[in-house]
């Protein structure tokens, strides 16, 4: 009898232990409220990372590039701090937070991401920006991202076709309509893919189309008030038939 009462005792002290940590709230009181600009994609990507390096850090809001806001436990800030200085990242500690402060940071982030994850998800598997697509590829995107986005998004055509017989499409992004007595909207227009080879040149104009989508989903207050206040009118490729030339047969033409 004794091996079953010492085994029930050890489950008890397992489950109360477990119902205790599950039960008792974190507390925020005493936090640092650290921000930083930022003006490479590297130096974001660096303090994005100290969430999962420093424990306790919280990443409050995130960016390519610009702001960063972080929320550090007072007993990390020496460290949280020598790590960002030794990246030579600079820090703006803003102040002390409170606990209601921190939660609602925190509840606003939480649900930034999960819009967000819905909205990559849904994107992901057709904007696909780890390579770089051919003309009939990219179309195809495109198409597929109208048609999952009709009330922001318009593809349109050029009215005459390339030499070799391609239509130029022209992507129109808009945000809510203009309401009588507004002002008239101003028009925004990208062109890339003059010279064939330049690739890169398209496959940035597919990430600001994505961007601008994704960005006015999640309620962005800067990419809405860009995309309410301007149409935006992208052609992805200008220059079709050179563009196809360099993916098919010769990869440094120009022309």
């Amino acid at each position: 009898m004794v091996r079953p009462l010492v085994y029930l005792c050890v489950c008890l002290v397992i489950s109360t232990t477990v119902l205790h940590k599950t039960t008792v709230a974190l507390s925020y009181e005493g936090y640092q409220i650290f921000r930083m600009l930022t003006d490479s994609a590297r130096k974001a990507e660096i303090i994005r990372n100290m969430e999962n390096e420093v424990a306790g850090v919280i990443l409050l809001d995130a960016a390519d590039y610009g702001r960063i806001t972080l929320a550090v436990p007072p007993e990390k800030v020496k460290e949280l701090s020598a790590k960002l200085k030794g990246h030579g990242v600079g820090v703006t500690r803003l102040y002390e937070s409170r606990q209601w402060l921190i939660e609602i940071y925190i509840k606003r982030e939480i649900r930034r991401r999960e819009q967000l994850a819905a909205i990559s998800t849904d994107h992901n598997d057709v904007m696909n920006h780890s390579k770089y697509h051919n003309y009939t590829e990219m179309m195809e995107m495109l198409r597929t991202v109208e048609r999952r986005n009709p009330d922001l998004m318009t593809l349109h055509e050029l009215p005459n076709r390339t030499h070799e017989g391609r239509r130029v499409k022209v992507i129109e992004l808009h945000g809510n309509s203009s309401q009588a007595g507004d002002p008239p909207k101003s028009a925004v227009v990208i062109e890339a893919g003059i010279h064939s080879r330049e690739w890169i040149s398209p496959a940035v104009n597919l990430w600001v189309i994505d961007a601008l989508i994704q960005g006015y989903r999640t309620g962005d207050p800067n990419i809405t008030a860009m995309l309410d206040h301007s149409d935006w009118y992208i052609i992805p490729v200008t220059n079709p038939d050179g563009y196809e030339f360099s993916h098919e047969q010769v990869k440094l033409t120009v022309k």
